[in-house]
């Protein structure tokens, strides 16, 4: 198993336009977003790149095991997407803002950029920075599932 990571507190619910499945009361994230009420869709300055998504392909998620292997690849030994809490299933909004400010510091100290060999990654950072600011700003930071 892995680590995924989500809004903590799902934006859609939080503006009151989530709808959820009748049956299970779970968020219908495709219905969601068909109806117009999927916060990550309007999000402004969204990458369209980079992104790696969670175990279930909701959109909001990040796949958190992804964003450690690129800080560690920025050889940012301490960088973590668990959570910070005794349990490591939270990262508050202030942590989300501190790790992508680490990340971008790296990054810059790398040049800017990121490569494994020919293949780069830099993309892929900078998506992780934009998804961790964006979801300290409307998910109360995030939430690990692993």
């Amino acid at each position: 198993m892995g680590l995924d990571n989500f809004p903590h507190t799902y934006p859609c619910q939080e503006q009151g336009t989530a709808i959820k499945n009748p049956d299970t009361g779970v968020t219908n994230c495709t219905a969601t977003a068909e109806a117009g009420g999927c916060p990550w869709d309007t999000a402004p300055g969204r990458p369209t790149e980079g992104g790696a998504l969670g175990i279930f392909g909701t959109n909001c998620w990040y796949r958190g095991k992804y964003g450690n292997w690129l800080a560690a690849a920025l050889e940012l030994d301490d960088g973590s997407f668990y959570g910070t809490n005794e349990d490591g299933d939270y990262l508050p909004p202030d942590e989300c803002n501190t790790l992508a400010d680490r990340l971008e510091e790296a990054l810059a100290d790398n040049g800017g950029e990121l490569y494994q060999g020919d293949t780069p990654y830099t993309t892929d950072v900078n998506y992780a920075i934009w998804w961790l600011r964006w979801t300290a700003k409307v998910g109360n930071g995030a939430g690990a599932w692993f």
